[in-house]
């Protein structure tokens, strides 16, 4: 017998229409590099196999299949290399200040997996994602961005496209 099951293609949803996840971006036209954000309003359980050598990532470990892991806030993919894992510190904070983490008891910690590519030949490979970049992300995402009408960022002067 014969089966035949329609192929769904992930590329035609809009992120708008996946329920419990949210998206917010911000980059720099200039530099061609950015940060993105999925936000994640109830926390989200995931997985991941990393391959290769020198991967640029933070606290991926958090989502090895064969731990006990926690679930997960915020996953931030960003450019700059291993520099742009500082934008997870802005995600970090904007989580923190929206209540979303886990209650360590003495405070929130958020739960933000991060991993990055290396762009930084492209464009200007001296302006990297960072602190502030990687908030104004996680900002737009908990706002319920549209990612199709994501902003730009100039270098400190921030306009709609």
């Amino acid at each position: 017998m014969i089966s035949f099951f329609p192929i769904i293609s992930l590329k035609n949803i809009p992120f708008s229409d996946i329920k419990g996840l949210q998206v917010g971006n911000a980059q720099d036209d200039r530099a061609k590099t950015g940060v993105t954000v999925f936000y994640f309003p109830t926390p989200a359980t995931a997985a991941v196999k990393i391959l290769g050598g020198g991967p640029a990532s933070r606290e991926t470990p958090l989502l090895d299949p064969d731990r006990n892991s926690l679930p997960l806030n915020a996953l931030v993919f960003g450019g700059g290399s291993a520099y742009g894992l500082a934008a997870a510190d802005g995600v970090m904070r904007r989580m923190e200040e929206i209540g979303a983490g886990y209650d360590t008891g003495f405070g929130i910690v958020p739960i933000v997996c991060q991993s990055d590519i290396f762009d930084l030949s492209y464009g200007d490979g001296s302006v990297r994602p960072d602190r502030e970049m990687g908030y104004r992300a996680a900002s737009e995402a908990v706002k319920r961005n549209d990612p199709r009408s994501h902003q730009h960022d100039s270098r400190r002067r921030v306009h709609k496209c």
